[in-house]
């Protein structure tokens, strides 16, 4: 009930605050389209997974990459980029816990650009915040940086899931909610993300949803 109640304020929080600030939804030009987003990658596996689905439905997408996890899977940063995906920032330490102070905050995604940059070549322009957290450091220091902070309209809670069952309970609740314009969430860190994908693909051309591949306009 307490965690639905902040989800939800922080839901209003992000649709207040300006598209130049905070970008949670797809602009006029692209409103007829809908946007994937992966968070917390990459991931030895699940990442290469979910590449490999991505590239079947000819599908462009946002990687926001955790700068510490890049170490165990940095030859993943190059698929990604070399298969027209996007690389965002999406915090160095990615903590759980209370958001750092700004100078501190500011080091953090200076570290995870650095990181990012010595793997690909190329510095991200595109920011997210750790949990979608929104405060004075999360929307300054990637300003400082030159990085547009990039949220979120439509989420299945797909990092909760740990059954078949559940993974097929978030595809449903994706494809059901789904409207042009939105940017997704999702997590290609959770195992079972090539099971909703395998649903939530075919779903959205079957139905004709158009996956934006144009992503420049963001970067």
């Amino acid at each position: 009930m307490l965690r639905a109640a902040l989800n939800s304020t922080k839901k209003k929080i992000k649709d207040i605050l300006p598209q130049r600030l905070v970008m949670s939804h797809l602009p006029k030009q692209a409103s007829n389209c809908i946007l994937l987003t992966f968070d917390d990658g990459p991931h030895p596996e699940t990442t290469q997974r979910v590449l490999k689905l991505l590239k079947e439905y000819s599908a462009r997408a946002i990687f926001f990459v955790v700068g510490q996890r890049i170490e165990k899977a940095s030859y993943l940063l190059k698929h990604i980029q070399e298969q027209g995906h996007i690389i965002g920032n999406h915090t160095y330490i990615h903590s759980d816990s209370r958001q750092p102070w700004l100078w501190a905050y500011f080091l953090d995604l200076l570290h995870c650009q650095a990181v990012i940059e010595k793997q690909t070549g190329n510095r991200p322009r595109l920011f997210r915040p750790a949990g979608g957290r929104i405060s004075t450091a999360s929307l300054l220091a990637p300003r400082l940086l030159g990085m547009r902070t990039v949220s979120w309209s439509l989420e299945a809670n797909d990092w909760r899931c740990r059954t078949t069952q559940e993974a097929q309970q978030a595809a449903e609740l994706l494809i059901n909610k789904l409207k042009s314009g939105d940017i997704v969430l999702l997590h290609d860190d959770n195992p079972h993300i090539s099971e909703i994908l395998d649903i939530v693909l075919p779903l959205m051309r079957s139905q004709k949803i158009n996956l934006y591949n144009g992503i420049d306009f963001i970067d």
